[in-house]
């Protein structure tokens, strides 16, 4: 996935006062999308964390056809994810009277749960809770012995493990002629994000070597 940068305007545009725009894109494991305004949430991001980066999202819905109810609901955590956006609505202009929208994406996130508050004389509020792929990654144990053969590419590697979990994952331009230098076995029941977390902070800790 390419990362977007902030634009030139849009960084001046935060630095002072500003209207929010936000919303997340909820998306159904058979790529069913739907918009949900959002007025509230936080992304957390803690790289001391077992799961690095968390989702909290405060919804509406105004048709108020999204209650979770049953398993074939959109909001029915079974593989449902969230995209969070985060952005600024432009003071409005002549050609764009209800002001130009402006947004960056969150990242990609796991719905894991979801609760629903009445309000009175409006929509109900939508709580999701959600966090990033590497916690459903991690919960993908290997159910059998899963061995990585000495001179394997390690992003190829990488790769490998993820395609078991997420197996139309799409990447960045990213590679690298480090291989393993001995064979690597994981047992049935080992975690793969940890497999995969060691073979990347083995190719940083070599790069830090020879640079």
């Amino acid at each position: 996935m390419t990362v977007q940068r902030a634009s030139a305007r849009l960084l001046a545009e935060i630095r002072q006062s500003h209207t929010v725009f936000s919303y997340v894109d909820v998306i159904s494991p058979t790529q069913e999308r739907v918009r949900l305004p959002a007025t509230g949430g936080e992304v957390n991001c803690d790289r001391t964390a077992a799961i690095r980066r968390t989702c909290k999202a405060v919804c509406v819905d105004p048709l108020g056809t999204l209650v979770p109810s049953g398993t074939s609901s959109l909001l029915t955590p079974y593989g449902t994810e969230l995209r969070p956006y985060r952005g600024v609505r432009y003071p409005a202009t002549p050609e764009h009277p209800e002001g130009e929208i402006d947004v960056l994406p969150l990242g990609v996130f796991r719905l894991a749960k979801v609760s629903i508050q009445d309000t009175t004389g409006g929509s109900p509020d939508i709580q999701l809770e959600a966090f990033d792929l590497s916690r459903t990654v991690a919960r993908d144990k290997f159910t059998s012995p899963y061995v990585i053969p000495v001179g394997t590419n390690i992003i190829d590697a990488i790769k490998d493990i993820l395609a078991r979990t997420f197996p139309d994952l799409a990447y960045d331009s990213i590679s690298t002629t480090r291989t393993t230098t001995a064979p690597r076995l994981y047992d049935g029941g080992d975690d793969p994000w940890d497999a995969v977390t060691g073979l990347a902070q083995s190719l940083v800790l070599f790069i830090e070597h020879v640079a």
